[in-house]
């Protein structure tokens, strides 16, 4: 995801091409709140970069923070705690080589199973491919509305070197629910049932999902609605 070797280039052509740590930041005046992850197969040292980058980008002392061990694994539990990583149950690749910091998502990572699921019906594979992100406004912009980021993407969490397709929508959640995200919408909100009845993580997923439905997509170029579809 980052790095010389390891890199996930997104974009739509030659002039908009960015980096998936890039599509990771925050607005400006804005700071990481939550986010859902959904991919077919995850990496665990690609996956444990996600939580690296969001700590990085929400420390105005990233520097210090990289040269500091201990301050920095607090800042990665701190984000690990609002990250939810769903991905098949049979797609999970083991790292070549163990390492301590694997542990730390232990809790994040949700392994979904459609043969034996009580919320999803007819079996398959789970395979979307998608980032959703919410954003809240810093304490200078403060009755800003929440923004949400999302990024529907070709490529899975591993270190495929390939060149990948991703649309990146940011927008404003807003007080109404808005057309063409149901199906999206009904994706996440599934998601939230897989977790343990009462937890943080699943009211968090749910609430991410309400919000997904409130907002209101800033679309690119000529483009005048969108319509999201799940199969």
């Amino acid at each position: 995801m980052s790095g010389t070797r390891q890199r996930s280039v997104l974009g739509t052509g030659g002039e908009h091409r960015t980096v998936l740590s890039q599509a990771l930041a925050p607005p400006p005046g804005y700071t990481f709140d939550a986010a859902v992850f959904c991919s077919y197969s995850v990496s665990l040292p690609v996956a444990l970069t996600i939580p690296a980058h969001l700590a990085l980008h929400g420390d105005a002392n990233a520097e210090q923070l990289l040269g500091n061990r201990v301050a920095l694994l607090h800042a990665l539990r701190r984000v690990r705690d609002r990250i939810d990583i769903f991905y098949d149950a049979a797609a999970l690749h083991a790292p070549r080589r163990q390492h301590a910091l694997f542990a730390l998502l232990e809790d994040a990572l949700h392994p979904v199973s459609l043969a034996t699921s009580e919320t999803f019906v007819g079996g398959g594979i789970f395979h979307p491919k998608l980032h959703l992100m919410r954003f809240l406004p810093d304490a200078e912009h403060r009755g800003a509305r929440p923004r949400l980021r999302l990024i529907v993407l070709s490529r899975n969490l591993t270190a495929d070197r390939s060149w990948d397709v991703a649309l990146t929508l940011d927008g404003e959640e807003g007080r109404r629910v808005q057309p063409g995200v149901g199906q999206l919408r009904a994706l996440v909100e599934r998601l939230s049932q897989t977790l343990p009845a009462g937890s943080r993580r699943r009211g968090r997923v749910h609430d991410l999902a309400l919000a997904l439905g409130r907002t209101e997509w800033e679309l690119p170029g000529a483009f005048e609605s969108v319509r999201f579809l799940v199969f």
